[in-house]
């Protein structure tokens, strides 16, 4: 004869031993995701090449020193930058506010990781000489590297870098 007992008891331990899958799991993606998100900060000095006379305009930056070892050495490249007024309508150079440009940033690690990422320097009014860049994805000992920095000017083609950053990976930061 069947017994009814054992398979309602049998159905309440699967039942906790399901809960227990579930909640382990929950745990182990969200200590990732805690772990994965930390935040850290970071400063640097960037100088520039100034702007080169190319179609589109471009610029080079080398970053040294940085307190990110990944950045140290490395190039940020200006790959189309374009002038804006006040009002945010593209015009030339001379009677601009402020620039903006896609960039890449190369490391000098065996690899060249990348990260990809936008900048905008102000040139003119209240801002001149500031800027910031937002950074949101990269490739090898960059995967993954988000990071938002607030730029100053020193002198002349000579800007500190001053920010946060963040790897969405598991694995080590380049630090």
């Amino acid at each position: 004869m069947f017994d009814h007992r054992s398979l309602l008891s049998w159905r309440g331990v699967r039942r906790f031993v399901t809960a227990g899958i579930a909640l382990a799991f929950f745990c182990a993606v969200g200590a990732t995701s805690v772990i994965a998100a930390e935040t850290k900060s970071l400063t640097g000095v960037k100088t520039c090449s100034g702007l080169l006379p190319t179609t589109p305009f471009t610029q080079t930056c080398v970053i040294n020193p940085s307190t990110l070892k990944i950045l140290r050495g490395g190039t940020s490249h200006y790959l189309d930058i374009v002038f804006y007024n006040s009002a945010g309508v593209p015009v030339p150079r001379s009677s601009a506010t402020y620039l903006s440009s896609p960039m890449l940033f190369t490391a000098i690690d065996e690899n060249q990781s990348t990260a990809t990422g936008r900048c905008t320097f102000f040139i003119g009014g209240p801002t001149a000489g500031t800027g910031h860049c937002e950074w949101w994805s990269g490739t090898d000992r960059l995967a993954g590297f988000e990071s938002n920095w607030v730029i100053g000017t020193i002198a002349p083609h000579v800007f500190s870098i001053n920010g946060t950053y963040s790897f969405d990976r598991g694995h080590a930061e380049g630090d």
